[in-house]
């Protein structure tokens, strides 16, 4: 506990600090004195410039450390060539990625670490009890799973009294963040049409529809095909199935390659995307999915159902780390399942 410097109350402390040029900083504002300070000098609601006020930083100090390590800060310490260079390299040195873990690690024990890492983020780690304490580990576990998710389709249809298409369409309206109606309001008429045709003709160019591991994965798949005097022809990429109205979730499905003839979908998931479960803990949450690995887990799963369902496809899944590993392997395994 600690006596804040504004309202002389006493306050709960978790013992973080900041240290600029040698120079130590503790918490020595409560909280609500921070968001009132806050509040009178125009910050947001998740302002990194809130620390100073908390720690009760002086403003030259403040300045050395909010420009710390931006791609300024290293073009002035070491020039431009070899400044980005450093910056590229202490980014690979200080990001929490399965690449740096396995770089510096080896495969297994990288992986491991990874896996550590991901789970001691976790909100529901048990860890943050002795950290944080029990009260304040249940009262952040409570507000988490009692969240307004405005992402999801259950939070639009409390709003539209359970009417699955008007709901639908907000929530559409909400997840439309690059439509030519939002870049136009922000940027006004004439400037907003071309900063909208740049973006799509940049996002064109760069995915045309897929990742680049999933096209090497594509190609390299029609290359031993051929090598191996197999008709490669019937390989069709990014094939769309529609369910109708056998379940109101899903009601349709893009699978990456399809091969007719004998009704089989290949899916390349990305680690990320689709949450390896070789790599992520069913309760971890991906802030861009907005779900946790369980729930991704089980919105594939129900996917896969509903083509075997609807039209009788079996699915198969090449996991990205997989196929990193050893691509050529994979690859050869896959020909002698499927083509025996």
């Amino acid at each position: 506990m600690r006596s804040c410097i504004l309202c002389k109350k006493e306050f709960k402390t978790y013992n973080k600090k900041i240290i600029i040029e040698n120079t130590t900083y503790e918490e020595v504002v409560c909280k609500k004195c921070v968001n009132i300070e806050a509040q009178k000098l125009g910050f947001g609601y998740k302002d990194c410039k809130k620390a100073k006020i908390r720690y009760n930083i002086p403003d030259d100090k403040w300045k050395i450390h909010n420009t710390k390590y931006t791609t300024e800060w290293w073009i002035n310490k070491y020039g431009k060539k070899v400044g980005l260079q450093k910056q590229k390299e202490w980014k690979e040195k200080t990001s929490g990625s399965l690449k740096r873990y396995i770089t510096k690690y080896g495969y297994s024990e990288g992986t491991k670490k990874y896996n550590q890492f991901k789970k001691n983020c976790s909100i529901y780690n048990t860890h943050r009890k002795n950290k944080y304490g029990e009260e304040h580990y249940n009262t952040t576990l409570k507000n988490y799973k009692n969240r307004n998710n405005n992402t999801g389709i259950k939070y639009y249809l409390t709003k539209t009294n359970g009417d699955y298409y008007q709901a639908a369409k907000l929530l559409s309206e909400r997840q439309s963040t690059s439509t030519l109606q939002k870049f136009i309001k922000r940027y006004g008429e004439q400037l907003g049409h071309q900063k909208y045709a740049e973006v799509n003709k940049k996002k064109v160019a760069k995915f045309a529809g897929k990742s680049k591991i999933e096209d090497d994965f594509f190609q390299m798949l029609k290359l031993s095909l051929q090598d191996k005097n197999i008709d490669f022809i019937e390989l069709q990429q990014r094939q769309f199935f529609y369910f109708g109205d056998i379940d109101k979730n899903i009601r349709s499905a893009l699978v990456d390659i399809y091969i007719p003839s004998k009704k089989i979908a290949i899916e390349f998931f990305g680690d990320y995307w689709h949450m390896n479960p070789v790599i992520y803990d069913e309760n971890c949450f991906n802030s861009q999915l907005k779900m946790t690995a369980g729930e991704k887990w089980e919105k594939d799963s129900q996917k896969f159902k509903l083509l075997k369902t609807k039209f009788n496809i079996e699915t198969k899944i090449i996991w990205e780390l997989d196929f990193r590993k050893n691509k050529q392997k994979l690859i050869t395994k896959l020909i002698e399942e499927l083509w025996n």
